[in-house]
C-alpha cells in the first residue's frame, strides 16, 4: 500500500499530515501587497482576512474535511474553513480557533481568547455564502494572474487567486518504487493529482481514483492542468 504524507510549505512553515480526514492546508500566504484585505474562497464560502506579515496573526487554512467532532455528518467529508491564531505566552502556546461549515457558512465550532475577540470578529462580520455556482475570476474566466509562478518537485505551475476557491498542496508518496511528490488541486469539491516530475495526470492508484472533477469545476480545472510545465534543467 502506498503512503501518503501532506506537505505544505507557506511562509517558511511546514505542515505534515497523514492523508485522510482533514487534510490541513497549512497557514495562509498573506503575501499580497497593500492594506486592503484578501479575499479567500473555499467551497460555497468565502471570508476576507487582513494581508499577513508574520507569525503570530490571524491566519486560516482550507481544509478538506472539518475535525470529525464538529462536523454535521459524522463519517461524511464536509469541507471547512479554519480561521486561527496561535501566540506563546511563557512557554506555552495559546491559540484561538474558529471553524466553518464551507458548503453552509454555518459556524461549527468557536473557541476565541478575550483578547482576540474584537479581531475575530471583524474578520466572521466578512464571512460570506456565495453558493455552489464558480467564481468570475481565473481559471473560472478571464486570464491567469501575472507572477504568480510557484515551483515543485521537476515542475511549475500558475496559482490562481485565493478568491477562485482552488488551493494546491504537495503530497509525498511512499512507495515499493521509492518516493514521489505529488502537486493536489482542489477546491474542496473536486480534486486533482498532478505528478510533480512529470506534469501527467494521475488518474488513480492501486487504491482509490483520484481525479475527481466536478463538471462544474472541469473547464477551470483543465486551463490550470495546461498551464504546468517540466522545468528548465
Amino acid at each position: 500500500m502506498t503512503k501518503r504524507l501532506i506537505l505544505g510549505v507557506f511562509l517558511g512553515v511546514v505542515v505534515v499530515a497523514a492523508l485522510g480526514g482533514a487534510a490541513f492546508w497549512g497557514y495562509a500566504a498573506f503575501n499580497q501587497a497593500g492594506a486592503e484585505g484578501i479575499r479567500y474562497r473555499w467551497a460555497n464560502v468565502s471570508i476576507e482576512l487582513p494581508p499577513r506579515s508574520g507569525p503570530g496573526e490571524i491566519a486560516v487554512s482550507r481544509d478538506e474535511g472539518l475535525p470529525e467532532i464538529y462536523s454535521p455528518s459524522p463519517g461524511t467529508r464536509v469541507p471547512g474553513l479554519r480561521i486561527f491564531k496561535q501566540v506563546g505566552v511563557g512557554d506555552q502556546i495559546e491559540s484561538s480557533d474558529v471553524f466553518i461549515d464551507a458548503t453552509t457558512g454555518e459556524v461549527v465550532h468557536e473557541q476565541v481568547r478575550p483578547e482576540d475577540r474584537e479581531e475575530f470578529d471583524a474578520v466572521l462580520a466578512t464571512l460570506r455564502f456565495e453558493g455552489p455556482d464558480p467564481p468570475d475570476v481565473w481559471p473560472y474566466s478571464g486570464g491567469p494572474p501575472e507572477q504568480r509562478r510557484r515551483e515543485v518537485g521537476s515542475i511549475t505551475y500558475i496559482e490562481p487567486e485565493p478568491a477562485s476557491g482552488i488551493a494546491f498542496r504537495y503530497v509525498l508518496s511512499d512507495g515499493p518504487q521509492g518516493s514521489a511528490i505529488s502537486l493536489i488541486i482542489s477546491n474542496g469539491r473536486s480534486s486533482r493529482y498532478i505528478d510533480a516530475k512529470t506534469a501527467q495526470v494521475i488518474m488513480d492508484d492501486e487504491e482509490w481514483a483520484l481525479d475527481q472533477v466536478d463538471e462544474r469545476d472541469r473547464e477551470a480545472f483543465e486551463r490550470l492542468t495546461a498551464c504546468i510545465q517540466v522545468a528548465a534543467q
